[in-house]
């Protein structure tokens, strides 16, 4: 299946907000292939088009809690929604579905390939129904994808993506601290998988160093609920003038902020969370500045070692970042940095869509 000229419906367990993610990312690239493309809210919202061939919908449930009924009745009451929808979106080519908790049965649907994507793990009986439904499943890791090995579907490993805009010629801003070494960490500080114990030590270790921090802190369409630990985590990390918060930034002003980092952290819990921070999304923009990336383990670039400066374990990495940023030069060396550009220019949205494109004309 060609990927233009369709009517394509993506099934997304975030809402539509600043913060994009691959969801986002996804709808905005085949919107820009000449798609109508239609993205279906989780929870009730504003319906819109954000740009040209890209509106956010936001039916309305026909039964409210229709996940804790039978599966028989859910079906039931599934067919007459996914009907319903169907008819007021008209004819749909392509179910893009990365939500195992709304619209499960995507066999309901008349659209000719109906694609199951998690990127997160799902731990939900609902999760091996709705993939039991696609036509085709793809995940971002090995680990997310080797649980559904007893599918007997067609099943593929495609990686996150990287937005166009982290490629385009970006200026280096003016390191505003002169002698002083930035450090960027860009996400969700509200994270339930982050190693806040660990980020901490790192900013307490390192007092020569700004670390800014650019990402929601607060209710976000990622996080909508915050963590009960997590105002104190926030209060700890900002007694320390040398952490910068820039709050919640769209997408598109990120390149020019990362220009100005000397090198980047990614700080998850990654023993407990091993299979869920396989492959991180925020990596590849991370690479595509060039700069070393300082990481917990993250099983995806395990046999990667130009990529990213990985800790075997948590307990390793306050170490590892110290050690790294001692020999920050070294890292940084152009060679390196032409690496981790070449890598991430390789896996942007387009070139994924390219990929997908070609896989989706093999069923």
């Amino acid at each position: 299946m060609n990927l233009d000229h369709k009517n394509i419906l993506i099934i997304s367990p975030q809402l539509w907000g600043t913060n994009h993610v691959s969801k986002h990312h996804y709808a905005l690239n085949l919107a820009s292939l000449e798609n109508q493309v239609f993205f279906l809210s989780p929870l009730p919202c504003k319906e819109l088009e954000i740009v040209p061939g890209l509106k956010i919908i936001s039916p309305k449930p026909l039964v409210s809690g229709t996940n804790h009924l039978p599966a028989s009745l859910r079906r039931y009451i599934r067919r007459i929604e996914i009907k319903s929808l169907e008819k007021r979106l008209g004819k749909i080519d392509l179910v893009w579905s990365f939500d195992p908790f709304i619209f499960q049965d995507l066999d309901l649907f008349e659209a000719k390939i109906k694609i199951y994507h998690p990127v997160d793990i799902h731990n939900s009986k609902l999760d091996q129904y709705t993939a039991s439904k696609a036509d085709i499943i793809f995940s971002t890791s090995k680990a997310i994808l080797s649980r559904y090995k007893n599918l007997n579907k067609p099943k593929y490993k495609i990686g996150h993506g990287l937005a166009n805009h982290f490629l385009e010629a970006q200026p280096l801003a003016a390191n505003t601290h002169s002698e002083r070494k930035k450090v960027g960490y860009v996400g969700n500080l509200a994270s339930k998988y982050l190693d806040s114990k660990n980020l901490l030590k790192i900013v307490v270790n390192h007092p020569e160093l700004d670390f800014c921090f650019i990402g929601p802190y607060e209710e976000s369409n990622l996080s909508p609920d915050i963590r009960s630990n997590f105002k104190l985590f926030l209060q700890q990390l900002r007694m320390h003038k040398n952490c910068q918060f820039t709050g919640p930034k769209p997408s598109s002003s990120l390149p020019g902020l990362m220009q100005d980092m000397d090198l980047f952290l990614i700080c998850y819990d990654a023993e407990m969370f091993r299979p869920e921070l396989s492959n991180p999304h925020k990596i590849l923009e991370y690479l595509s500045t060039g700069k070393v990336v300082v990481s917990n383990y993250t099983e995806e670039y395990v046999n990667r070692p130009n990529l990213l400066q990985m800790a075997k374990t948590n307990e390793e990495l306050p170490d590892l970042f110290t050690k790294t940023i001692e020999n920050l030069e070294h890292f940084n060396r152009p060679e390196l940095q032409k690496v981790r550009k070449d890598w991430a220019r390789d896996n942007t949205y387009s070139r994924q869509l390219t990929r997908i494109a070609k896989l989706l004309k093999s069923i």
